[in-house]
């Protein structure tokens, strides 16, 4: 149900099914801890819908972002620095179309697309499909990743890493592997704005990459053994990345666990240690103030009947003292933890 590539892009290149469920999470801005971003899809759900909500640490004052047409699904939130708005991506159900980036207030005002509008139920080539949008430290600019182009083999022509001003305009390509080839896909920044660190998938597995905000310094980060997938997170601090993976990841969306790695590959540490294959484990996002981490899992999640759906944990950032922050039989996952406006 949760995308990650958005669904439209997971099905053009064959990586998951339009159900596929996928962990998010962005760069993280140091700063005082604020409010943790996420999105829901209700327990009663017909027609599908996906919201944005936005809650406390410990799961209280939690109230709904944006309102949600049926069949639409807003993921991936983004809190900019200042903690006062938010950007996303929203998608068509079940494949129906290209998804768009936009941006919303944090009281839910002032929604705006900023993706170039496209023809309902029309993807690339007719129109680009942009996905994943995270800002950078400044609150200046915005890293994306862009699908466009004709299809062959049912993959896109272009999966780039795109960076642009908050408005999408003034864009550039950072990241692409080439014609058919690669996804770039989940950017995260470094708290210095001069790096972004991102998932790809190269055709021989996953990895993440680190690339310089100017497109220059292209390197991966992670060997292929470390099955590293789905959008990282840079630590505000600067001193690690977080990170799924390790053992199962590379089975689906509901294996592996959390990692962190220095960004000069180096360090590698498991944070998560839960049972393989049993449960989904989603990747997180670091506080503000780098001491804590929050992620969806549905390891100890309140259960709704006949369904295995997460909630939202919050942890130390050394993996321990592991404690619930929602508690409700929705789906509920993608957490950025903004700082406080």
């Amino acid at each position: 149900m949760q995308r990650g590539l958005t669904v439209p892009l997971f099905a053009a290149i064959a990586v998951a099914a339009a159900t596929a469920l996928v962990p998010v999470a962005q760069g993280t801005k140091p700063g005082s801890d604020g409010l943790v971003a996420y999105s829901r899809y209700r327990f009663v759900n017909s027609p599908l819908r996906k919201e944005l909500w936005v809650a406390s640490e410990d799961g209280t004052a939690a109230r709904r972002v944006d309102t949600v047409a049926a069949q639409v699904e807003d993921d991936n939130p983004d809190w900019a620095p200042d903690g006062r708005s938010l950007v996303f991506q929203r998608c068509p159900a079940h494949d129906n179309g290209a998804c768009g980036v936009y941006s919303i207030s944090a009281d839910g005002s002032g929604l705006s697309r900023l993706t170039p509008s496209c023809p309902k139920g029309e993807n690339p080539p007719q129109c680009v499909d942009d996905s994943m949008p995270a800002y950078s430290p400044d609150g200046k600019q915005l890293a994306f990743s862009r699908a466009s182009g004709a299809f062959r083999s049912g993959r896109p022509r272009s999966i780039a890493l795109m960076v642009g001003d908050v408005r999408l305009r003034h864009l550039r390509r950072v990241a692409w592997f080439g014609p058919y080839r690669g996804a770039p896909t989940g950017p995260a920044w470094s708290p210095d704005g001069r790096r972004l660190v991102f998932e790809n998938d190269i055709d021989r597995g996953r990895a993440l990459y680190i690339v310089d905000a100017d497109g220059t310094g292209l390197h991966r980060l992670t060997p292929p053994a470390v099955k590293a997938t789905d959008q990282p997170d840079w630590s505000p601090d600067g001193r690690t990345i977080l990170f799924r993976g390790g053992p199962g990841s590379d089975l689906g969306d509901e294996a592996g666990n959390l990692y962190t790695i220095r960004p000069d590959g180096s360090g590698l540490r498991q944070l998560t240690h839960l049972p393989n294959l049993l449960g989904i484990v989603r990747n997180g996002s670091y506080s503000p103030d780098g001491q804590s981490i929050v992620f969806a899992t549905t390891y100890d999640a309140t259960q709704a009947p006949a369904a295995h759906w997460p909630d939202l944990f919050v942890m130390r950032a050394d993996g321990t003292d592991l404690r619930p922050m929602t508690r409700t039989i929705n789906f509920e996952d993608g957490p950025d933890w903004g700082a406080a406006s």
